[in-house]
């Protein structure tokens, strides 16, 4: 199976502005239909979940790409 990447560019959390360091989500708020690249501690406080129409957890690897993480659990921070 081939592994989805993210070919956007990825600095700062939408939500705080902080960079991002390994990984990020591309997920919808809570409330609304918006959609953000989020820090994981922003994803924690303003995100829906992950999984189909809610996000995707994406992970940055040693080659400098941002994977994203199948059957992700957010990790703790």
């Amino acid at each position: 199976m081939r592994r989805k990447i993210w070919y956007g560019d990825v600095d700062k959390c939408t939500m705080c502005g902080r960079e991002i360091q390994g990984e990020f989500v591309d997920g919808k708020l809570k409330h609304g239909s918006k959609w953000e690249l989020m820090c994981i501690p922003c994803f924690k406080s303003w995100g829906s979940g992950l999984g189909l129409r809610k996000g995707q957890l994406y992970k940055k690897e040693e080659d400098g790409v941002w994977y994203k993480v199948e059957r992700a659990r957010i990790p703790q921070v």
